[in-house]
C-alpha cells in the first residue's frame, strides 16, 4: 500500500526499483501470562474481566469517534458492560472525542490511559478480549503487529497497509461504517468460545514479521541500488 502511494505521487519512478521492507515487532513487546499481567493492569487501574483495547495517539486519523460510537452501540445491543481502554498520548483535535464520550454517557466506561510503557502495553495486549484499530490511514500499523504478537484477536480497518499486516488473522471493517464495527464486535462477543483459536491465529501471523527479515530486505535493496546505473 505504501509503495502504491509513493508511485501515485511519483508516477515516473520505475516500479522495479522500489523495494519493500516490512517492520518487525519490538522485543520489549511480548505476550504475558495472566499472572504476570495482573499487577501491571492493577497499576493502570484496569479491573478484572474482559475489555476492549485501542492503542495510538488521540488524533482524527485513528478514528476514535467511530470506535466510541460503535462501542456505545455494542453495549446497547449486547447488554454487556465490558469497558473500553485507549492507550496513547494526546494528539490534536481530540476535544470532540471527549465530548462524544460525555454525550453518550460513557465517562465511566471509556478510559484514556495516556502513555504506557512497553511492559504495561504488553499486559494490555495480552489481556484484552480484542484489539480494535479502525484507523483511516497507516503506513504500516505497528500496533496491530504488537497486538498479534501478544495473542490478541484484532479488528482492523480494511484500508491501506492493514490487511497486509493482519493477513488472515484479522477481522476487517470499513472504517466509515459505524454499524459495521458494532456488528463485528457483537459477532466476536457471540462467538467468544473461539477466542483461543483467534489468539493462536494472531500469534502465527505475527511470526511472519521480524527485524531480521527487515534487515535482509534492506540489504537486498542496498545491493540492488549499488549495482544499478542512475535511472534519470
Amino acid at each position: 500500500a505504501t509503495r502504491e502511494r509513493f508511485l501515485h505521487y511519483f508516477p515516473h519512478y520505475p516500479r522495479e526499483r522500489t523495494h519493500l521492507m516490512p517492520l518487525g515487532n519490538r522485543p520489549t513487546i511480548r505476550e504475558q501470562s495472566p499472572q504476570a499481567a495482573a499487577p501491571l493492569l492493577q497499576r493502570l487501574g484496569v479491573g478484572d474481566g474482559p475489555f476492549w483495547l485501542g492503542v495510538g495517539t488521540v488524533e482524527p486519523r485513528k478514528n476514535y469517534q467511530l470506535l466510541i460510537q460503535a462501542y456505545a452501540g455494542w453495549r446497547n445491543s449486547s447488554g454487556l458492560e465490558w469497558p473500553l481502554y485507549i492507550a496513547g498520548g494526546r494528539g490534536w483535535l481530540e476535544s470532540p472525542i471527549y465530548q462524544t464520550i460525555e454525550r453518550l454517557g460513557l465517562t465511566q466506561k471509556v478510559r484514556f490511559l495516556g502513555y504506557v510503557d512497553d511492559e504495561e502495553l504488553s499486559a494490555l495486549y495480552s489481556s484484552c478480549f480484542a484489539f480494535v484499530f479502525p484507523s483511516l490511514y497507516e503506513g504500516f500499523g505497528l500496533p496491530v503487529l504488537e497486538a498479534m504478537s501478544c495473542g490478541a484477536p484484532v479488528i482492523v480497518s480494511d484500508r491501506t497497509s492493514l490487511p497486509e499486516v493482519a493477513g488472515a488473522a484479522g477481522f476487517y471493517i470499513d472504517p466509515a461504517d459505524q454499524d459495521g464495527l458494532r456488528r463485528q464486535m457483537q459477532e466476536l462477543t457471540d462467538q467468544r468460545q473461539q477466542r483461543e483459536t483467534w489468539r493462536q491465529a494472531s500469534r502465527d501471523q505475527a511470526k511472519g514479521f521480524s527485524w531480521q527479515a527487515a534487515a535482509r530486505a534492506a540489504l537486498v535493496a542496498y545491493d540492488y541500488a549499488c549495482a544499478q546505473e542512475p535511472w534519470y
